[in-house]
């Protein structure tokens, strides 16, 4: 897990310090956190090893989002072998979303979670 901070970064590197972690997060500093969350969305991104095959993104006001609903994003990602899984509610998507390794790249050039990948969703 990688937990990138931006504003507040010494208030949530404290929190995530007093946390009981059965495996602590890799933390890493945006710099650029002013300028969206996309530039948040790359240094997670450079964070992870080279080999890794997908990525959930979690937004920080998402604390009691059920496990479950993690666990549906990967069961619908190897259903359907689509590069983006997302939640959708009443028509609209929501995070978090699941981007396999090719979507990952597109991330990584852009910082842009939005792609034209096709995408196939989970209904919450």
């Amino acid at each position: 897990m990688v937990v990138v901070l931006g504003s507040r970064a010494e208030e949530v590197r404290a929190a995530l310090e007093r946390a009981a972690w059965a495996q602590p997060p890799q933390v890493a500093m945006n710099w650029r956190w002013q300028e969206g969350i996309g530039t948040s969305v790359q240094v997670g991104l450079m964070a992870l090893p080279p080999d890794c095959d997908g990525a959930v993104f979690l937004h920080c006001d998402q604390p009691l989002l059920p496990a479950e609903l993690l666990r549906a994003l990967v069961r619908r990602f190897e259903e359907s072998g689509s590069p983006i899984v997302h939640p959708v509610h009443a028509g609209r998507r929501y995070p978090p979303a699941l981007h396999f390794r090719l979507a990952l790249e597109a991330v990584r050039r852009t910082g842009r979670l939005s792609s034209s990948f096709s995408s196939t969703q989970i209904h919450k």
